[in-house]
């Protein structure tokens, strides 16, 4: 799911405007908190071989902050300088990668996967993104043949590339493959067609997005920009049935 996160971008960015003004990032929650560190906010900096590697790579990361009894005691230095000396080894674990924030991060704590970078979407899309992202999860073998097939194992850095543009112009950035977002779409409607449960009905503004080529961020700042903050408010309040 890491090696989707710039189509989901491209796609579902939504905070183009931020401090009063429109800003540089089309995803501007994406720009803004990539001061974190690239590798440990967006995107891994490589698919891993094995559950092993992956563990050694969060571990490798600057531990912030740990738990102990009389409340919380700040670390700075890499998780594995603490974990010899750590009573709680696993525990201890699970809350420094917490503070690990890739696009896609396990959430060992509570069994499940949580995928970051889309935006809260436009009233009457709210499921939008959802529905992507499971089409995606539905269709993961699909989507690894994808890419295997048209960037092989260029696919890492070519769709960070990808993501860095996506995250400042989002549909508006250059693809690395012609016609990309259109066939990942078709994956995931693919994906969900196979649940057999109709959410493909949830991906009709996807469809709008594509077609036109503008995702809701891109819109806010064509908005922001012709009518000002009081235009974009009117454009974007969420009315009474």
């Amino acid at each position: 799911m890491n090696l989707l996160s710039a189509p989901l971008i491209a796609l579902c960015a939504n905070s183009s405007v931020y401090a009063g003004r429109a800003g540089k990032f089309i995803s501007g929650r994406e720009g803004l908190l990539r001061d974190l560190g690239e590798d440990r906010y967006g995107m891994t900096p490589r698919k891993f071989s094995s559950l092993e590697e992956f563990i050694r790579y969060l571990c490798d990361y600057r531990c912030f902050v740990l738990r102990n009894k009389n409340g919380f005691t700040t670390h700075q230095l890499p998780f594995t300088n603490y974990l010899a000396r750590s009573a709680n080894p696993f525990d201890d674990f699970l809350w420094h990668e917490h503070y690990v924030w890739n696009s896609a991060r396990a959430r060992v704590a509570t069994s499940t996967i949580e995928v970051r970078p889309a935006c809260q979407q436009p009233p009457g899309e709210s499921f939008t993104a959802t529905a992507l992202i499971l089409g995606w999860v539905e269709s993961l073998p699909q989507v690894a043949a994808y890419f295997d097939d048209t960037l092989g194992k260029t696919a890492w850095e070519t769709m960070r590339a990808y993501r860095r543009a996506a995250v400042r112009e989002c549909l508006g950035a250059r693809a690395p493959i012609p016609g990309m977002i259109r066939a990942l779409v078709e994956i995931a409607q693919a994906g969900l067609a196979r649940r057999g449960r109709g959410e493909e009905k949830f991906l009709d503004p996807i469809w709008k997005r594509v077609e036109c080529r503008e995702s809701p961020g891109m819109c806010a700042r064509r908005v922001m920009q012709k009518k000002g903050n009081v235009g974009l408010l009117k454009e974007i309040v969420i009315r009474d049935a």
